[in-house]
Parts: structure tokens; sequence; C-alpha cells
């Protein structure tokens, strides 16, 4: 050790010094490992701080560009809402009866326009008259015979005798007036309604013109009776009753002895045949009178 030199003692310290640091270093290590396979429990008060710095370190950084990222993506569909499951079966409570909707209540018909005037001035068929300022009105749902045609007078007479300077009542329907410019209405005297009363007496008959047709099956079954009855337009006409024939003019002064006559004798065929017979007929056709042997004198004349 005499002939060591400084630098030696240097480099035996630095040697030493390593040693030292790899024995107490490697012993530190163990000691760690011991205390962590012993499970020591470290104070509550160092758990709580362990724990939130854990937590610290474990939250996540704030989303800066969350906002922008939701406008620029698509628009989710809404979520069908979900059906509730269905409860299990099993003794339930009855479920009640649902209460019976209430009935909707008619609407009220619409009320008849209904208009009155003061007399009935003049009638002029069995469906028509005039009122005191001129205007016309027509009956509506019937017909009644024209001037000239059968019934005529028997149809006007019963009308005037239910109208003519009597107040009476006018129901419109849905005309006002006809293509004539008559009004067109319904007509009462009291209870009686002129237009049925008319039909039901057989003076005029149904007559169905839409769009007025509120009473027409009543006009209809009220003709059908009038017909079945055979009253007023539906009475039977009387059969024409034959003609007598006329009676041969007196034969006076007629030769039968000879031929005497031609037909241009006679100014009728009655005359004629009087003759004819009176001299014998076909048996003695003495004037040639018959020419054709039918029975028959002088076929020609009137």
């Amino acid at each position: 050790m005499k002939n060591l030199q400084p630098k030696h003692y240097i480099g035996i310290g630095i040697f030493v010094l390593v040693i030292l640091i790899i024995i107490f270093g490697g012993s530190s290590d163990k000691n760690n490992q011991e205390d962590l396979q012993k499970g020591q429990v470290l104070p509550s008060s160092q758990q709580e701080d362990s724990q939130e710095g854990i937590q610290e370190q474990s939250e996540p950084e704030p989303i800066i560009e969350e906002e922008s990222v939701k406008e620029n993506s698509p628009k989710s569909e809404p979520k069908a809402e979900s059906q509730p499951e269905p409860e299990p079966q099993g003794e339930s409570e009855p479920e009640p009866e649902p209460e019976p909707e209430p009935e909707p209540e008619p609407e009220p018909e619409a009320e008849a326009e209904i208009e009155t005037t003061t007399i009935v001035d003049y009638v002029i068929d069995g469906d028509t008259f005039k009122l005191p300022n001129g205007q016309s009105v027509r009956l509506i749902g019937i017909d009644a015979p024209e001037q000239g045609e059968p019934h005529y007078s028997e149809s006007r007479n019963k009308l005037i005798n239910l109208v003519l300077n009597k107040t009476v009542t006018l129901e419109k329907d849905v005309s006002d007036v006809d293509r004539y410019g008559r009004l067109v209405r319904y007509i009462y005297i009291g209870n009686i309604f002129v237009n049925l009363e008319m039909v039901k007496q057989g003076y005029a008959s149904a007559y169905t013109y839409p769009p007025d047709v509120k009473y027409s099956d009543q006009f209809v079954a009220a003709e059908s009776q009038a017909r079945n009855a055979e009253i007023g337009l539906w009475e039977p006409e009387p059969e024409p009753e034959s003609e007598p024939e006329p009676e041969p003019p007196p034969v006076e002064n007629i030769i039968c002895s000879h031929n005497a006559y031609n037909c241009s004798d006679f100014s009728t065929h009655a005359e004629a045949q009087a003759a004819f017979e009176y001299c014998g007929g076909v048996n003695n056709d003495v004037h040639r009178l018959d020419g054709d042997d039918d029975g028959s004198a002088c076929e020609s004349l009137p």
C-alpha cells in the first residue's frame, strides 16, 4: 500500500460507492414488494387522496368540438315509440264496458215557405188561377184538361167552387216560377189541400215534374183511387146510341107494270129502295134498280 497513488484511492472509492448503492437499492425494492404482498392499508385520508388523484388522472379531456360534430352529423330519425308489453294473463279485473255514444239528434226539417194572399181573382182552368195583381199561379204536381179538351169545363168549375174569391194559402216547394213565369205552389183552403183534392175527386191527374216532388207520392196514390172508382176524368164515356134507320118515304103512284124508272129518278137510296121493294124486290126488279142482285137498289145514291 506504500506505492499507491492518489488516483488509485479515487478509483477504489468509486468502486465501493457503486457496491453500496447496489446493496441498499436492492433492499429498498424488496421492502416495497413485501409491503404490497402483506396488503398494508393506507390511512383513509391517504386513500381518498389517492382515489381523487386516480380520478383526476382518469377523467378524459373535454371534447371541444362536440356541438359542431352534432350539427354536421346526419339527423337520426325519431325512434318509434315502443309498444307496451302485454301484461301476463291471469285473474284480472273485468274491463268496464264502453258507454254507448249518444245518437245524433235528427236535423229539423226545413220549414215550408208559406205566403198568404187575400183572394183568388180568376180561374183559368183546373190547375191555374190568377191573383188580384194579375200574377198567375200553377198548382204543383197535377194536370187538368186545357180549354177544348174533354172534361175541361168540369175541372175548371170544380176549382172555381174551391178557390174563387176566397183567401188561400200558398206553399212553395223548390221552384219559384215555371218557364211561363207562373208561380208554382201548393194551395190550401183551411184544412183542404186543393192540389190533392182535385186529383182525389178525379178532376185532375198526377203530374210529377222535378224538382218539385214533395207530395208526388200522395198525388199518384190519389189518381190510382180515382181511376179505380171511375170518377171525373176517369168516368167511362157512354157508348154512342145507334141512329135509327130512316123510315122509307111513303110510296104513292109507283108504276110496277113496266120499266118506268131509273136511279136518277130518285133523290136518295131510301126512296129507290122503297120503290124497289114495293114492286116486288129481287123477284120483280122491273125497273132494273138492283144491278148486282144483292137486294139493295141504287147503292150510289146518298
